[in-house]
């Protein structure tokens, strides 16, 4: 520090380290008139489109440069635009059947006992409606489904594979 910076801070404190422009708005700054301008464009023309292709098009038809970024922030604040966040659309669950028996899920193969044994399918019978287990049973693989005793469920109008297709 200097000498001069040091007698400064002995007489205004702490208060001359700051900068003198924080506050106050950037010297570069595009003015409120030409935002304005931008977003009555953008609303009228080109209010489907994303922020780097508005910035182009500006550019090429309208004679009017400014960054895809800049414009990315007016369009957010003037609700022209969403962020990926904001954009992204969540899938809808399957809703459960009406009546009890109209689907039975059916789960599938895993290494239940890890290394203690044979990998095997506990297949479990599950009523869509009502959520309720209907059958529980350790099979060697899904291709044995047939050796249950699946008379008691043949009520059911479909069934559903947890992961992968019933073979």
């Amino acid at each position: 520090m200097s000498e001069r910076d040091l007698q400064r801070i002995r007489k205004t404190c702490a208060a001359s380290i700051r900068h003198k422009t924080i506050g106050r708005p950037s010297n570069s700054r595009i003015g409120d008139g030409v935002r304005d301008y931008a977003v009555a464009l953008i609303r009228e023309r080109y209010a489907d489109f994303g922020p780097t292709l508005v910035a182009e098009k500006l550019a090429e038809r309208d004679g009017l440069t400014v960054s895809r970024e800049t414009l990315r922030q007016w369009m957010t604040q003037a609700d022209l635009w969403l962020s990926c966040k904001q954009r992204r659309t969540f899938h809808q669950p399957r809703l459960r059947r009406e009546a009890y028996g109209e689907l039975v899920q059916i789960g599938d193969e895993h290494r239940w006992f890890e290394d203690r044994g044979d990998p095997c399918s506990l297949l479990v019978f599950i009523d869509d409606a009502t959520g309720k287990l209907l059958h529980l049973r350790f099979a060697g693989s899904e291709k044995r489904c047939a050796t249950l005793p699946f008379e008691r469920f043949c009520f059911c109008h479909a069934t559903e594979r947890t992961r992968h297709r019933i073979r």
